[in-house]
């Protein structure tokens, strides 16, 4: 046999086998794998790497969290930056919104450690499991310094730990500052959609 019959062999058996496979899992028995909400949440658990990150890159677009949605005036100017030392927690209340999700993108300017706690009463319907809506009522992001520089978008690298991502929900809630050095700034990046 010559090469090109040796692959259109190889080519058809894996036609074949292919076939054999749609057709077994058209035909199966789902009684005992049937799609209940643990069953997702375990999938989505286990997912690759690739697969979240690509949801990370989808979720970017959409609606951003600005000055505008700070409850208090002071962070009404555009960069807000928040600087704090470690001698105090920095409670930031955010609006509520028409907007089921914002995405707040947060960066530590110089170096030293943050540490961002979110806290709302309001996680979306749609997750129905205690322990999910639980998990979503606070989250919380780690950030250190110094950063890598911020791209020509002013967006921030995705191994850079200097930048923190957090998914703001409708009811708005509480954003807390925690300072782990001296004394700590923190800015609120308004990212271009990519």
């Amino acid at each position: 046999m010559n090469n090109p019959r040796i692959v259109i062999v190889v080519l058809v058996l894996i036609a074949i086998l292919f076939v054999i496979g749609i057709s077994y899992g058209l035909f199966r028995d789902d009684k005992e794998n049937k799609n209940d909400d643990a069953s997702i949440t375990k999938a989505v658990k286990e997912a690759p790497a690739l697969i979240k990150s690509l949801g990370a890159m989808l979720g970017s677009r959409g609606a951003k969290l600005t000055a505008k949605d700070f409850v208090d005036s002071k962070y009404a100017d555009e960069p807000v930056k928040l600087t704090f030392s470690n001698t105090i927690f920095l409670p930031v209340q955010i609006k509520a919104s028409d907007e089921k999700y914002r995405k707040a993108v947060f960066r530590l300017t110089g170096a030293g450690r943050v540490v961002i706690e979110y806290q709302n009463d309001c996680p979306p319907e749609e997750v129905t499991d205690e322990d999910a809506r639980k998990k979503l009522t606070k989250q919380k992001v780690e950030m250190s310094g110094p950063g890598k520089p911020l791209g020509k978008d002013r967006s921030c690298q995705d191994d850079d730990e200097s930048c923190g991502k957090l998914t703001i929900f409708k009811c708005g809630g509480t954003l807390t500052f925690i300072c782990r050095d001296t004394a700590c700034q923190v800015e609120l990046l308004q990212q271009s959609d990519k």
